[in-house]
Protein backbone atom coordinates (compact mmCIF):
# COMPACT_ATOMS: atom_id res chain seq x y z
CA UNK A 1 0.00 0.00 0.00
CA UNK A 2 1.77 3.56 -0.99
CA UNK A 3 2.07 6.48 1.74
CA UNK A 4 0.70 9.46 0.29
CA UNK A 5 1.91 12.84 1.63
CA UNK A 6 -0.10 14.91 2.32
CA UNK A 7 1.82 18.21 2.12
CA UNK A 8 2.66 17.12 -1.64
CA UNK A 9 -0.94 16.41 -2.45
CA UNK A 10 -1.96 19.78 -1.34
CA UNK A 11 0.62 21.23 -3.47
CA UNK A 12 -0.29 19.42 -6.42
CA UNK A 13 -3.83 20.70 -6.28
CA UNK A 14 -2.58 24.26 -5.74
CA UNK A 15 -0.69 23.99 -9.05
CA UNK A 16 -3.39 22.82 -11.15
CA UNK A 17 -5.88 25.09 -9.91
CA UNK A 18 -3.49 27.86 -11.11
CA UNK A 19 -2.82 25.84 -14.59
CA UNK A 20 -6.71 25.61 -14.68
CA UNK A 21 -7.00 29.28 -14.21
CA UNK A 22 -4.63 30.69 -16.77
CA UNK A 23 -5.88 28.18 -19.49
CA UNK A 24 -9.62 29.65 -18.50
CA UNK A 25 -7.74 33.25 -18.99
CA UNK A 26 -6.26 32.59 -22.09
CA UNK A 27 -9.50 30.98 -23.57
CA UNK A 28 -11.62 33.42 -22.86
CA UNK A 29 -9.26 36.03 -24.34
CA UNK A 30 -9.07 33.73 -27.52
CA UNK A 31 -12.96 33.85 -27.69
CA UNK A 32 -13.28 37.28 -27.76
CA UNK A 33 -10.64 37.35 -30.33
CA UNK A 34 -11.91 37.82 -34.44
CA UNK A 35 -11.81 34.47 -36.47
CA UNK A 36 -8.37 36.06 -38.23
CA UNK A 37 -7.04 37.11 -35.19
CA UNK A 38 -7.58 33.59 -33.87
CA UNK A 39 -6.12 32.38 -36.60
CA UNK A 40 -3.08 34.80 -36.50
CA UNK A 41 -2.58 34.36 -32.72
CA UNK A 42 -2.53 30.32 -33.61
CA UNK A 43 -0.07 31.07 -36.45
CA UNK A 44 2.46 32.73 -33.89
CA UNK A 45 2.45 29.83 -31.32
CA UNK A 46 2.85 27.36 -33.76
CA UNK A 47 5.83 29.09 -35.01
CA UNK A 48 7.15 29.75 -31.87
CA UNK A 49 6.51 26.10 -30.73
CA UNK A 50 8.98 25.30 -34.32
CA UNK A 51 11.64 28.39 -33.68
CA UNK A 52 12.65 27.89 -30.44
CA UNK A 53 13.59 24.45 -29.63
CA UNK A 54 15.45 25.03 -33.26
CA UNK A 55 17.22 28.19 -31.98
CA UNK A 56 18.11 27.31 -28.71
CA UNK A 57 19.77 23.97 -29.83
CA UNK A 58 22.90 25.61 -30.97
CA UNK A 59 23.25 28.06 -27.78
CA UNK A 60 22.41 24.37 -25.44
CA UNK A 61 25.09 22.04 -27.60
CA UNK A 62 27.81 24.73 -26.88
CA UNK A 63 27.06 25.45 -23.36
CA UNK A 64 28.01 21.61 -23.12
CA UNK A 65 30.77 21.98 -24.84
CA UNK A 66 32.05 24.37 -23.05
CA UNK A 67 30.99 22.73 -19.10
CA UNK A 68 32.76 19.30 -21.16
CA UNK A 69 36.11 21.23 -21.62
CA UNK A 70 35.84 23.34 -18.56
CA UNK A 71 35.73 19.92 -16.67
CA UNK A 72 38.66 18.39 -18.88
CA UNK A 73 40.80 21.36 -18.30
CA UNK A 74 40.46 20.92 -14.35
CA UNK A 75 41.00 17.28 -14.64
CA UNK A 76 44.27 17.80 -16.34
CA UNK A 77 45.62 20.70 -13.99
CA UNK A 78 44.92 18.72 -11.02
CA UNK A 79 46.93 15.70 -12.93
CA UNK A 80 49.60 17.80 -13.22
CA UNK A 81 49.82 19.34 -9.67
CA UNK A 82 49.84 15.63 -8.92
CA UNK A 83 52.61 14.46 -10.69
CA UNK A 84 54.58 17.42 -9.86
CA UNK A 85 54.43 16.66 -6.06
CA UNK A 86 55.10 13.57 -6.24
CA UNK A 87 57.94 13.84 -8.32
CA UNK A 88 59.60 16.31 -5.70
CA UNK A 89 58.86 13.91 -2.90
CA UNK A 90 55.90 15.99 -1.38
CA UNK A 91 52.96 14.74 -0.29
CA UNK A 92 49.91 15.33 -2.70
CA UNK A 93 47.83 16.63 -0.09
CA UNK A 94 47.67 20.16 1.30
CA UNK A 95 50.26 20.25 4.56
CA UNK A 96 50.55 21.96 7.49
CA UNK A 97 53.48 24.44 8.01
CA UNK A 98 56.29 23.11 10.21
CA UNK A 99 56.75 25.19 13.07
CA UNK A 100 58.93 27.50 13.71
CA UNK A 101 62.02 26.20 15.66
CA UNK A 102 62.52 28.30 19.56
CA UNK A 103 64.65 30.62 19.18
CA UNK A 104 68.36 30.25 21.31
CA UNK A 105 68.44 31.49 25.50
CA UNK A 106 70.54 33.97 25.42
CA UNK A 107 73.75 33.54 27.27
CA UNK A 108 73.91 34.13 30.69
CA UNK A 109 75.81 37.25 31.79
CA UNK A 110 78.65 37.35 33.37
CA UNK A 111 79.12 37.55 37.26
CA UNK A 112 79.94 41.42 37.90
CA UNK A 113 83.91 41.87 39.29
CA UNK A 114 84.51 42.07 43.04
CA UNK A 115 85.98 45.71 43.25
CA UNK A 116 87.64 44.36 46.14
CA UNK A 117 89.12 41.42 44.59
CA UNK A 118 92.36 41.66 41.46
CA UNK A 119 90.90 39.95 38.51
CA UNK A 120 91.19 35.96 38.59
CA UNK A 121 94.01 34.07 37.46
CA UNK A 122 93.89 32.95 34.11
CA UNK A 123 97.37 32.55 32.32
CA UNK A 124 100.32 30.85 32.83
CA UNK A 125 98.82 28.58 35.51
CA UNK A 126 99.52 25.08 33.82
CA UNK A 127 101.23 22.62 35.84
CA UNK A 128 102.65 24.64 38.60
CA UNK A 129 102.06 23.63 42.13
CA UNK A 130 98.44 24.22 43.58
CA UNK A 131 100.00 25.27 47.14
CA UNK A 132 102.27 27.61 45.34
CA UNK A 133 99.14 28.70 43.63
CA UNK A 134 96.98 29.16 45.99
CA UNK A 135 99.42 31.03 48.25
CA UNK A 136 100.53 33.72 45.52
CA UNK A 137 96.82 33.77 44.79
CA UNK A 138 96.26 35.53 48.64
CA UNK A 139 99.23 37.43 48.34
CA UNK A 140 98.10 39.26 45.31
CA UNK A 141 94.94 39.85 46.46
CA UNK A 142 96.15 41.80 49.77
CA UNK A 143 98.57 43.60 47.55
CA UNK A 144 95.48 44.71 45.54
CA UNK A 145 93.29 45.54 48.71
CA UNK A 146 96.37 47.52 49.91
CA UNK A 147 97.47 49.39 46.52
CA UNK A 148 94.91 48.62 43.94
CA UNK A 149 98.09 47.24 41.93
CA UNK A 150 97.29 43.92 39.97
CA UNK A 151 99.86 41.29 40.48
CA UNK A 152 100.13 38.91 37.41
CA UNK A 153 102.02 35.86 36.67
CA UNK A 154 105.18 36.15 33.87
CA UNK A 155 106.59 33.11 34.20
CA UNK A 156 105.12 29.91 35.62
CA UNK A 157 106.27 26.27 34.93
CA UNK A 158 109.02 25.99 32.01
CA UNK A 159 109.63 22.96 30.03
CA UNK A 160 113.33 21.05 30.15
CA UNK A 161 113.64 22.76 26.77
CA UNK A 162 112.38 25.87 27.49
CA UNK A 163 114.88 26.26 29.97
CA UNK A 164 117.49 25.06 28.33
CA UNK A 165 116.51 27.40 25.85
CA UNK A 166 116.52 30.01 28.47
CA UNK A 167 120.28 28.81 29.47
CA UNK A 168 121.58 29.35 26.00
CA UNK A 169 120.35 32.66 25.04
CA UNK A 170 120.20 34.94 28.37
CA UNK A 171 123.25 36.86 29.85
CA UNK A 172 125.33 34.27 32.15
CA UNK A 173 123.82 34.07 35.36
CA UNK A 174 120.09 35.07 34.12
CA UNK A 175 119.13 31.29 34.07
CA UNK A 176 120.00 28.22 35.28
CA UNK A 177 120.82 25.16 33.77
CA UNK A 178 118.61 22.42 32.79
CA UNK A 179 118.05 20.01 35.16
CA UNK A 180 117.81 22.83 38.08
CA UNK A 181 115.40 25.32 37.67
CA UNK A 182 112.17 24.75 39.77
CA UNK A 183 110.40 26.44 37.04
CA UNK A 184 110.86 22.59 35.17
CA UNK A 185 108.86 21.32 38.67
CA UNK A 186 105.93 24.04 38.55
CA UNK A 187 107.67 25.28 41.90
CA UNK A 188 108.53 28.89 41.04
CA UNK A 189 106.94 32.22 40.02
CA UNK A 190 108.02 34.92 38.43
CA UNK A 191 105.51 37.70 38.51
CA UNK A 192 105.16 40.94 37.37
CA UNK A 193 105.14 44.66 39.32
CA UNK A 194 107.39 43.20 42.06
CA UNK A 195 108.79 45.88 44.80
CA UNK A 196 110.27 45.48 47.62
CA UNK A 197 107.26 47.09 49.46
CA UNK A 198 105.19 44.08 48.15
CA UNK A 199 107.85 41.41 48.67
CA UNK A 200 108.05 42.70 52.56
CA UNK A 201 104.40 40.74 52.92
CA UNK A 202 105.62 37.05 51.40
CA UNK A 203 106.53 35.65 54.22
CA UNK A 204 102.63 36.45 55.58
CA UNK A 205 101.73 33.99 52.80
CA UNK A 206 103.78 31.23 53.03
CA UNK A 207 106.63 32.97 50.05
CA UNK A 208 110.27 33.83 50.37
CA UNK A 209 112.82 35.10 47.54
CA UNK A 210 115.64 32.50 47.10
CA UNK A 211 117.62 35.43 44.91
CA UNK A 212 116.83 38.18 46.98
CA UNK A 213 118.58 41.23 45.66
CA UNK A 214 119.35 39.03 42.55
CA UNK A 215 115.57 38.27 41.00
CA UNK A 216 113.48 39.87 43.11
CA UNK A 217 110.24 38.75 40.99
CA UNK A 218 111.02 35.20 41.54
CA UNK A 219 109.07 33.45 44.29
CA UNK A 220 108.49 29.81 45.90
CA UNK A 221 106.78 28.56 48.70
CA UNK A 222 108.05 28.25 52.26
Amino acid sequence: MKNYNVEDKGSKGIQISRNNRIVKKVTDFVKDLSRKERDMVLNGLVVSALIIPLAAAPLFSHATKSVERLKEKDGAVKTADQKGLTSRGEATTDQPAAPAPPEPAPAPEPPAQDPNLPPALTQKTENIDPVLIQRFDAFRTYIFQQSGVVLEINSGYRSTEHQAHLFNTLPPGQANPPGVSLHEKGKAIDYTNYSPAHNQHLQKFGLKLPFAGKEDWHIEAV
